[in-house]
């Protein structure tokens, strides 16, 4: 079901560049943590996606990055 499988190179150097965040969310003041998809999107675009101007962080593709950060 993949093509064009590659290892991800340099995954710590990818890591160091995303911050982990705590924050709370406007509409409903609930405390969360996460990462900041303007962020994310400068080092990682293909995780971003934006509908109707809201982007959104793929948070599932972030998890290769730390495996192979991590090894």
């Amino acid at each position: 079901m993949k093509t064009n499988v590659i290892v991800i190179q340099d995954a710590t150097d990818i890591i160091k560049n995303i911050e982990g965040v705590e924050f709370e969310w406007i509409n409903n003041g609930n405390k969360s943590a996460g990462v900041i998809a303007q962020q994310i999107e400068q080092t990682l675009p293909h995780l971003i996606t934006t509908n109707d101007g809201t982007k959104s962080v793929n948070y599932s593709g972030i998890i290769a990055y730390l495996i192979q950060s991590i090894k």
